[in-house]
């Protein structure tokens, strides 16, 4: 498996748990459709890998996911 972390310093996950982000049309900001984490998540276990969400402390979140290595 390779794994990549994403860090960013936007609003973070607020008060909205982890499971229900990963839902279609959930927002943590007024603008946007809410679909990019779904979108995300539904690819990267379709390939057999795993997305998880970390809080980056006071601000931001970090987006953590592993896929399977296809060895040639």
């Amino acid at each position: 498996m390779i794994q990549i972390s994403i860090e960013d310093d936007g609003p973070g996950m607020g008060t909205v748990d982890v499971k229900q982000m990963m839902r279609p049309f959930v927002k943590t900001k007024p603008e946007g459709l809410g679909l990019s984490l779904s979108l995300c998540h539904t690819i990267v276990e379709h390939h057999g890998g795993e997305l998880r969400l970390e809080s980056a402390g006071r601000q931001g979140l970090i987006v953590h996911f592993t896929l399977p290595v296809n060895k040639a």
